[in-house]
């Protein structure tokens, strides 16, 4: 009897897997990304606000930006793993639009090796950024939740994704910063875990952080249920913003 295993390992030999993201043939640890698309993936190391995450040139000491100087945002602690450009921007559009959940295990991987190298702090449990019920239906998954679970497994803390729930806000996709803001006012509320969540550091996780109108609304809404949110994102998007030398 072949096993499902054993019936992939066959049909890669009569049919070479190909990167999704190149086209080429896929050699290395992820059958369908290649390890030269992989190493594109561009991590932030350095060079971003001290509060917020935001990539931007720090000429001396990092300190915090000027957005968050002016107004201190709803969590602890925020950052991005990855630049959200080139091959990781692609990668992220195609497993959330495309479907290619095979990308995920590549995505996965990426989150695991971040998270390695990164100093962040204590956390009692991981939340993801939830999905309407409409757009979990249509996708069939929410890739927050499936990129948030090596950060679990790795701090031996529990996943809980249905601590949030999501209203039926529309898609932020073309949105400006200000229409974000509208668009997710009351677009979370907690899920019936919310219990679960009153005095605990919550590490909230989501795929992308475009202008942050989606993590702050969420996590205005675990500091009323009286937890601590810090924010982590796989990809962090460019914002054409004015920063302070302070």
């Amino acid at each position: 009897m072949i096993t499902s295993r054993r019936w992939v390992d066959f049909l890669d030999i009569i049919y070479p897997p190909l990167c999704l993201l190149c086209g080429d043939l896929s050699e290395g640890k992820y059958p369908h990304c290649c390890s030269e698309c992989r190493s594109e993936f561009n991590p932030i190391t350095e060079g971003y606000c001290t509060f917020c995450g935001i990539p931007f040139p720090v000429p001396d000491t990092p300190h915090p930006c000027l957005d968050c100087i002016r107004k201190k945002p709803p969590f602890e602690w925020c950052r991005g793993m990855y630049h959200f450009s080139g091959r990781m921007s692609e990668a992220v559009h195609a497993l959330k639009y495309g479907k290619k959940l095979s990308l995920a295990d590549v995505l996965k991987g990426a989150v695991a090796e971040a998270a390695l190298s990164m100093d962040i702090p204590p956390f009692d449990v991981v939340v993801p950024v939830p999905v309407s019920p409409w757009r979990l239906i249509k996708r069939g998954f929410n890739q927050a939740a499936l990129l948030a679970s090596p950060l679990a497994d790795y701090h031996n803390v529990p996943l809980i994704s249905n601590a949030l729930r999501r209203r039926g806000a529309k898609p932020q996709v073309g949105l400006g910063q200000a229409q974000r803001d509208e668009n997710v006012k009351g677009a979370f509320c907690t899920g019936r875990y919310h219990k679960k969540l009153s005095g605990r550091r919550v590490l909230l996780f989501d795929d992308v952080y475009t202008t942050g109108a989606t993590v702050k609304e969420c996590c205005k809404v675990l500091k009323a249920a009286g937890a601590v949110p810090l924010v982590l994102t796989l990809a962090r998007a460019k914002q054409d913003r004015s920063f302070s030398n302070l």
